[in-house]
């Protein structure tokens, strides 16, 4: 499916995978693969990636899970960097600290505390509902996060169509 979006639209396409298995069909489709916040530790999934990614002339995109320690993302580079030959980045998401929501310490863009390839990592506001994200890219821009991925939709997500059991046009405000 996402091969024929790719062809027809001319996209870039950003998928993620969550199995070593899958690896080689994603990688052949995708110009970056994604591996999950809750699977970037997953050695096995990390290799078969890299190894796929790198042989498809693709980029990793890793996003950092919520219980790990910035500087702690050196050794997912590490194995990524010993299994091929591949571009990285890393997506930094915040980390829990019992908020019940991800907080995003912006000590965590900083060089000395960042374990990466000379490159800042990019800083993803895409999993916070509108209100409380509004001052997140601004701050990402300001701690030297190098991309801000974000997501666009023709309205507002509390009022998407999407969103309600019921359609419901959406219109600008």
């Amino acid at each position: 499916m996402l091969a024929s979006v790719k062809a027809k639209l001319g996209v870039p396409i950003c998928t993620d995978l969550h199995e070593a298995g899958q690896a080689e069909a994603v990688a052949e489709v995708a110009d970056i693969v994604q591996i999950p916040a809750f699977l970037c530790r997953q050695t096995d999934l990390v290799v078969a990636t890299a190894k796929a990614t790198a042989a498809a002339g693709g980029i990793i995109q890793v996003k950092k899970a919520q219980f790990i320690a910035p500087w702690d993302t050196k050794n997912i580079v590490s194995k990524i960097g010993e299994a091929a030959d591949v571009g990285v980045i890393l997506c930094e998401r915040g980390s829990s600290f019992g908020y019940n929501y991800l907080v995003v310490d912006m000590l965590g863009f900083q060089a000395p505390t960042r374990a990466r390839a000379a490159r800042p990592p990019a800083g993803d506001a895409t999993a916070w509902p509108s209100s409380p994200s509004r001052p997140l890219p601004p701050a990402l821009m300001a701690s030297s996060s190098n991309s801000i991925p974000t997501r666009t939709r023709p309205c507002a997500m509390d009022r998407a169509a999407c969103r309600s059991r019921q359609p419901k046009a959406c219109s600008a405000r």
